[in-house]
C-alpha cells in the first residue's frame, strides 16, 4: 500500500474477536463506547509512534491511519489492525485494495450513532473534506 506502511495491533485477546476485524462491525456486538475508546487510543497511538519514529522511519507529514472496511466476509483480513500509511509513498494497491477507510471518518460516524442512540441509525458520514457518503 506504501513504500512506508506500518501497523498497530490493539493488545487483549478480545480484539482478536471477528467484531473488531472489521469497521462495519466496530460497536453492534458489544459496547459501542468500548469501540470509539479504542479507536481513539489506537489513533492517539499512531500519531504518537509517527511523531517519535519519523526520523529512523522517513515518514513524510501527509501521514493517513486507516482501518479496513470489508464489505463481505471472505475479504476480511485478520485481526483489528490500524494500517499507518506514508500517503506521499503510497502505491497502486493502496487506491486498488477498496478497503481503506479513514479512522476519523469511523470515529464520526460511531459518534454520531451514538447522538442518535440505539433507536435510530445513522445514514451518512461527513469525512471533512465537504463530501457526504451514504450508509447503506
Amino acid at each position: 500500500m506504501s513504500r512506508r506502511h506500518d501497523f498497530l495491533l490493539p493488545r487483549g485477546r478480545k480484539y482478536l474477536h471477528w467484531s473488531f476485524a472489521n469497521a462495519l462491525t466496530f460497536g453492534l456486538w458489544g459496547d459501542l463506547e468500548e469501540a470509539l475508546e479504542l479507536l481513539h487510543k489506537m489513533r492517539d497511538a499512531a500519531q504518537l509512534y509517527v511523531q517519535q519514529s519519523g526520523v529512523t522511519r522517513s515518514w513524510s507529514k501527509n501521514v493517513g491511519f486507516f482501518v479496513h472496511c470489508c464489505p463481505s466476509q471472505k475479504d476480511i483480513p485478520g485481526p483489528c489492525a490500524l494500517h499507518i500509511i506514508d500517503l506521499d509513498v503510497r502505491t497502486e494497491f493502496f487506491e486498488a485494495s477498496g478497503m481503506n477507510l479513514r479512522i476519523d471518518a469511523v470515529i464520526e460516524f460511531l459518534d454520531a450513532q451514538r447522538a442518535l442512540g440505539d433507536s435510530q441509525l445513522a445514514t451518512e458520514v461527513h469525512c471533512g473534506n465537504e463530501q457526504r457518503f451514504p450508509v447503506v
